[in-house]
């Protein structure tokens, strides 16, 4: 459906990113951020609610899922940052996240949306400082 006409599962992203959400295999996973990449493309003013269905796939254990979510966050954060007003949460549990990768996303989305409008991750600061203090492993 969504290689044929988009527009008719743009009004769906709920749905999907509610479906993100499930106990569902990698490759079942990586379909559905397929289609919410091809949403993204057409309609970037739609994907508010995806960004917690986004996010649990940043902490999911396969790199190819939290690559693939990752870029979709960073195109939202970079396009509509008010999106992640209230996603602190989100933002604090991927900086303290199991994957080293994870903690560089959330990082590098925080950085997106900061330059846009530092207000919606002022309390992301706090666990910037931690991290920032933490020795690093050779």
């Amino acid at each position: 459906m969504a290689d044929i006409d988009t527009s008719l599962i743009s009004d769906y992203v709920d749905v999907i990113a509610n479906c993100l959400q499930k106990d569902l295999h990698s490759a079942e996973i990586l379909t559905l951020l397929e289609i919410m990449l091809k949403i993204y493309r057409k309609y970037p003013e739609k994907m508010n609610t995806a960004i917690p269905g986004l996010f649990v796939c940043l902490r999911n254990i396969d790199a190819t899922v939290r690559e693939n979510a990752y870029f979709i966050l960073e195109s939202i954060a970079m396009l509509h940052p008010e999106f992640f007003k209230d996603h602190t949460k989100d933002l604090n549990l991927a900086l303290g996240g199991l994957n080293l990768d994870e903690r560089i996303y959330a990082c590098k989305i925080i950085k997106n949306i900061a330059n846009k409008d530092p207000i919606i991750v002022v309390d992301s600061y706090e666990s910037l400082s931690y991290l920032e203090k933490q020795p690093s492993f050779p």
